[in-house]
């Protein structure tokens, strides 16, 4: 919240001001921890309630001046301390500030900014908002990227041309992209930057996958696919209309449930609502170190992603050639490498095996391994030289990429059903009942003003593409009800972590008293052949689960539709499956 005075105590006002705003923080924590269910976020919100008076703090100017040491430590933590600002641990939620937004303040887990006044010129406003358009991070300091993420940016009539002018410019600049022919110099100088690969290296990688042609040039998917292998090296574009002005949208926020319809979903929904957890599915844990663990480290090892911690040698020498001044930093050779041991060896396993819940003694075994095939000169590495935090960190992010990407492919994956719990749900209250209306945010960004199908669960059209327009509004015989799922609402747990959500659920009763419940994922691309390999990876694991997820009869069928699919050809090709004949 910027642009605030009088925060601090021995101010009248600021004493009332916080009084209000605890009191207010402190009644809504208690609304949410009485409906919470989930362990970690009710202790989360318990620490919260315990001590509200950290759920907020400030910076301002004046700050600067004065030698409180409880302000002191305030002040560093909201603008150095970043790891302890988005830690879990942390109940820290509100910062009130003066010119804070202006300061180079950096946290990505922005996700609301309140100004109480106008900035002035357009600089000192885009500085502003762009501290609330970072990629957020997990607590692995990692990019997060499962769940849709949004900022609502709160200014007074003053901005309002400004907000307007805003969204139109980023909308018109990020919605598209132009796809090169060929893998030119500037592509494979812009991956380089980012990956340590040759052009001869890329180049027969490609050839190899089938992704360029002996001209270089791309064939079809082929760029897309580099993409998938470099991400890094490629700027993540916004979504079209992912930014938008809410003054200017429909002001409908909200749709009624057809509480009728719900009735005859409800026990699809109850089935699919259920907790189900991933297991990696390994003979026994030397089956897992010999076909996983190794396989990574010295997957990691030969890409060289391990960093030590440490003192270098930087010299930057001066230089005149043709009356134009110039220098080169020339760093000393790794021999003169100044190692700091940042933490014991017991620590470091300890804490590595509390993030990636790999057993003690099997990450002790490989790291004296990888030292013995080091002194014998072969690919290894002493892990001494890299006691440290980055270390970890790495090592969590890479063995869950790791796991995602290989899943199905390297070893095999199976779901357990752990709770039969399932209300509330974003349908449902505690009770089971169903919520007379929802938000329509959950069911997409788009508002279409006609007539939905008889047979879908709610009044209103919103989505978020074509696709699902047209599916909405499709009639299909025998369809009893069917539904947009809510966003993020079923969490299918994928390999490495993170949830999946697919979009559609229908119930079809045909003419012979068959009933078929079927989920359908829904990508507004030609065929799976342009899907990313992500996107392809998340799909293998909802028809995993689906494909095993029975309960008293009921069973469900999951498949995947692209843009020339009509949804009645989907459900007729589930009906001639071995399940049905």
């Amino acid at each position: 919240i910027d642009d605030i005075e009088g925060y601090r105590d021995g101010n009248e006002l600021a004493g009332s001001l916080k009084t209000q705003f605890e009191t207010w923080v402190l009644a809504i924590a208690k609304a949410y921890l009485a409906k919470e269910t989930d362990p970690f976020y009710k202790q989360y919100l318990q620490r919260t309630i315990k001590d509200i008076s950290l759920t907020h703090g400030g910076y301002f100017s004046k700050d600067n001046t004065g030698n409180d040491e409880k302000i002191e430590a305030e002040i560093n933590e909201i603008l150095h301390d970043k790891e302890s600002l988005l830690s879990l641990d942390n109940p820290r939620r509100f910062i009130f500030s003066k010119w804070t937004l202006r300061e180079g303040w950096d946290n990505p887990n922005v996700f609301q900014i309140c100004k109480l006044r106008s900035s002035g010129s357009t600089t000192s406003k885009l500085q502003e908002v762009g501290r609330g358009l970072r990629l957020p991070v997990n607590e692995h300091m990692a990019r997060e990227k499962t769940d849709d993420f949004r900022l609502n940016y709160y200014v007074d009539f003053t901005e309002k041309d400004f907000v307007e002018e805003l969204t139109q410019e980023i909308n018109e600049t990020s919605t598209s992209e132009i796809v090169p022919e060929e893998l030119s110099n500037d592509l494979v100088e812009q991956i380089k930057s980012h990956y340590e690969v040759s052009k001869r290296e890329l180049s027969n990688q490609l050839y190899d996958q089938n992704l360029i042609d002996d001209d270089e040039k791309f064939l079809e998917g082929g760029y897309q696919a580099l993409k998938d292998l470099y991400p890094n090296a490629f700027a993540q574009k916004l979504k079209k209309d992912k930014v938008v002005d809410k003054s200017k949208t429909d002001t409908k926020n909200k749709t009624k449930v057809r509480i009728g319809k719900y009735e005859e979903l409800k026990e699809l929904w109850e089935l699919i609502n259920q907790r189900a957890i991933l297991e990696y599915q390994f003979e026994d844990e030397v089956n897992f170190y010999e076909n996983l663990l190794m396989d990574y480290l010295k997957q990691e090892i030969a890409a060289n992603n391990f960093s030590k911690t440490g003192l270098v040698t930087k010299v930057s020498k001066l230089h005149i050639h043709n009356n134009q001044a110039g220098y080169q930093s020339v760093y000393d050779d790794e021999d003169d490498f100044a190692k700091i041991s940042t933490m014991s060896y017991g620590s470091f396993l300890r804490q590595l095996s509390e993030k990636t819940y790999i057993k003690l003694p099997t990450l002790h075994k490989a790291f004296v391994t990888l030292k013995q095939l080091k002194d014998k000169g072969e690919q290894g590495l002493d892990i001494n030289d890299y006691l440290n935090i980055q270390t970890i960190r790495k090592f969590t992010d890479g063995i869950k990429l790791y796991l995602f990407q290989n899943a199905m492919q390297k070893f095999e994956i199976g779901y357990n059903i752990i709770s039969n719990q399932v209300h509330p749900t974003s349908y449902t209250d505690s009770t089971g009942s169903p919520l007379p209306k929802l938000k329509s945010g959950q069911l997409g960004v788009h508002y279409d003003n006609g007539k939905p199908d008889d047979a879908y669960l709610f009044e209103d059209v919103f989505y978020d593409s074509p696709l699902e327009k047209q599916n909405i509004k499709e009639q299909i015989k025998h369809v009893t009800v069917f539904s947009k799922i809510p966003r993020n609402s079923v969490r299918i747990p994928i390999a490495g972590g993170g949830t999946y959500s697919p979009d559609f659920a229908y119930v079809v009763e045909t003419d012979k008293g068959q009933t078929l419940n079927l989920i359908i994922e829904t990508k507004d691309t030609s065929s799976s052949d342009n899907l990313r390999a992500e996107e392809s990876r998340k799909i293998k694991h909802a028809e995993r689960l689906f494909n095993q997820m029975e309960s008293d009869g009921l069973s469900v069928s999951f498949s995947t539709q692209f843009q020339d699919d009509l949804v009645k050809d989907i459900i007729n090709k589930a009906l001639e499956s071995d399940r049905f004949s």
